[in-house]
């Protein structure tokens, strides 16, 4: 019987403890987590905050499981990999005690990035806050009920979302990104104008390539220009919590805890998953971290395997991508345009804007998709849909054609049911896939 310690309990950390209690049961399983509860379901905290998610308890999850030692509420402080020991602080007492293992799993996780603006740290959790926790949603409902102006820093999935839910509140909202686009790391700015006219048309006021030099009490400077502000939403990407690891000794990166495909680190009985480990690209192997619960579970999966002496491998990361944001559904997966071409590939790209029915049918929606290829072979690198709710099923089928590594030529031969009440013909997949077939055909 082996022992094996989990640090972390979000997405990785449980997907290692389901699967050792499944496949290895004889084994003993420690979990050590900050948190007082087991799960939080993070990505459901902006509709907690909309209200489509009526309850904070409906985010918590608990592992119903035997057999499995908890230290909730503790910290872990320091691995000692030859002795194959952990300390642990007690968060609300400080006692401190050392835990042994056979086989460690690192799924510490991430933290929010704060940007080096003048005066944000200091207004942090008084008219500033991220969305991480379950403390934040209260603490933002309880500011918001008094505000009138509103600031997002960073056009990411959870700051668009949290703009769309500021401005139902009747709240003027202005989204400030550094960068060209909204979701620029999902999204070519072709596809995203088409998110950024809807979030207009609500009123929403979106600045891009720009930068917030300062904030205060009540106002923050953009420009050089002084505007009113009750609340800021800070949404500027994480970074992963890979210090624990580095203190003993793990090989370390600018994405994470470094790992191989078995998800073992550069200590031996060491392993880390989801999103504090740097993984790498299904598609060309490049160091890689999607920060998604998809991936995450995953890798936590291959961990546990391996830490129980098993054998498994994790075959890469796509970014496997899907958010709803007022009313539209957005999704991506791989590269894309703009990444793929920093990467040295040339590309050929269909986009094709058509509708979820015939148009003689009853609520036929619009949806605009975009697909992405090597030129040289017809590899698919990625793909971007954007289009009303419930349309964002697409980019799964695109995500399988990259993982059995499909050419345009393949994926334009796949047989798509059809009824005129549930879809089109041809579907706007495989018009965006046929219309990059004949570019790359006439080149």
């Amino acid at each position: 019987m082996a022992k094996i310690v989990i640090i972390g309990l979000g997405t990785a950390g449980v997907s290692a403890c389901l699967t050792i209690r499944k496949r290895y049961p004889k084994n003993e399983v420690t979990i050590i987590d900050k948190k007082e509860f087991d799960l939080l379901h993070s990505c459901g905290l902006p509709f907690l905050l909309d209200g489509r998610v009526d309850s904070p308890e409906k985010l918590k999850y608990t592992l119903k499981i035997s057999g499995i030692k908890k230290h909730l509420n503790r910290e872990a402080i320091g691995i000692i990999p030859e002795k194959e020991s952990i300390k642990i602080e007690n968060l609300e007492s400080g006692e401190r005690e050392n835990v042994s293992y056979d086989s460690l799993i690192l799924a510490t996780g991430t933290t929010p990035f704060i940007p080096p603006i003048p005066r944000l740290r200091e207004l942090k959790d008084k008219k500033a806050f991220v969305i991480k926790s379950l403390e934040d949603i209260v603490k933002i409902k309880g500011v918001a009920k008094k505000a009138k102006e509103a600031l997002v820093i960073g056009a990411g999935a959870t700051g668009l979302e949290a703009a769309v839910v500021l401005n139902k509140r009747g709240l003027k909202v202005i989204i400030v990104e550094a960068l060209k686009s909204l979701l620029p790391k999902a999204l070519d700015p072709d596809v995203s104008e088409i998110l950024e006219e809807r979030l207009k048309k609500k009123g929403i006021k979106i600045l891009l390539n720009k930068r917030v030099e300062r904030v205060d009490v009540k106002s923050v400077t953009i420009d050089g220009k002084e505007i009113p502000n009750d609340i800021i939403i800070i949404s500027c990407g994480v970074r992963p919590n890979s210090e624990l690891a580095k203190k003993a000794g793990i090989k370390i990166s600018s994405y994470g805890i470094a790992t191989d495909e078995r998800m073992e680190t550069s200590i031996k009985d060491v392993y880390a998953a989801g999103d504090c480990a740097q993984v790498f690209s299904l598609i060309d192997k490049r160091p890689f971290s999607a920060y998604l619960a998809t991936p995450a579970y995953e890798q936590g999966k291959v961990a546990a395997i391996n830490a129980c002496g098993g054998e498994a491998r994790y075959e890469g990361a796509l970014a496997t991508f899907v958010s709803l944001i007022s009313d539209l559904e957005i999704a991506s997966v791989g590269f894309n345009k703009v990444q793929a071409e920093s990467y040295g590939y040339e590309v050929v790209e269909g986009k094709v804007k058509g509708l979820t029915r015939p148009k003689w049918f009853p609520e036929a929606k619009e949806i605009t998709f975009k697909i992405i290829a090597d030129t040289k072979t017809g590899k698919i690198l990625g793909a971007q849909e954007i289009g009303e709710e419930g349309t964002g099923w697409r980019i799964n089928i695109v995500s399988l054609a990259i993982k059995a590594n499909l050419s345009l030529e393949d994926l334009s031969k796949v047989e798509f049911a059809y009824s005129p009440a549930t879809s089109h013909i041809p579907d706007v997949l495989l018009a965006a896939t046929d219309l990059a077939l004949r570019k790359l055909k006439s080149q």
